[in-house]
């Protein structure tokens, strides 16, 4: 039986193998396939895009699709594909990339985004919950009615606050962690459908 560590790193040589940018085109690809959350002419956003393995899944998965994507660090380009390079957390950076989307609504909000841990609880804790609350209202300002969800998140002192949120903004919401995920991690995802809120 292998390892962890052997276990991590065949999704490591398997993402070199098949030329992807990074292991997280893996997690994606699983969460769609349990959830069912991508489909054609959809509007899309991805938050936290670089290097791009979540883009590149929805670029090559969808038909007739826009990707809306920002990082603060350089994304890869892919088809169908737009990049705006920024700190989200920023406010004027959040609005310049809400103005960015050249579309009304947006039916499918990703984050990847991950905070830089520093091993003190309280400060990962805000900084992940930071995190969470610019996907919250970028939900709020772009998504559509029914639209959905996919976010990352790390266990901390506000995961059944988070939680607790989620359910009062979505009808569906089912957590999972991926196999590709470090078993060490205390990474997790949650995928939510059916936005309660009728943006105008």
């Amino acid at each position: 039986m292998k390892n962890n560590k052997n276990f991590s790193d065949f999704f490591y040589r398997k993402a070199k193998l098949l030329k992807l940018k990074s292991r997280s085109w893996f997690k994606i690809k699983e969460i769609n396939n349990r959830e069912k959350i991508f489909y054609d002419n959809i509007k899309i956003v991805d938050l936290g895009s670089s290097p791009g393995g979540w883009s590149k899944f929805a670029s090559d998965y969808t038909s007739n699709s826009i990707i809306f994507s920002c990082d603060i660090l350089d994304n890869g380009l892919y088809k169908k594909c737009f990049f705006f390079k920024c700190n989200i957390l920023k406010k004027n950076s959040y609005n310049d990339f809400i103005n960015f989307i050249k579309v009304k609504y947006i039916n499918l909000i990703l984050s990847d985004m991950s905070p830089n841990i520093s091993g003190n609880k309280i400060i990962d804790s805000k900084n992940i919950y930071d995190l969470y609350k610019v996907c919250i209202n970028l939900c709020i300002d772009k998504l559509i009615f029914n639209g959905c969800m996919v976010i990352k998140l790390f266990y901390g002192y506000y995961t059944e606050l988070i939680i607790k949120e989620i359910k009062n903004l979505f009808n569906y919401i089912k957590i999972l962690k991926p196999v590709s995920s470090k078993k060490k991690s205390s990474e997790f995802y949650i995928v939510a459908k059916n936005f309660k809120i009728f943006n105008k």
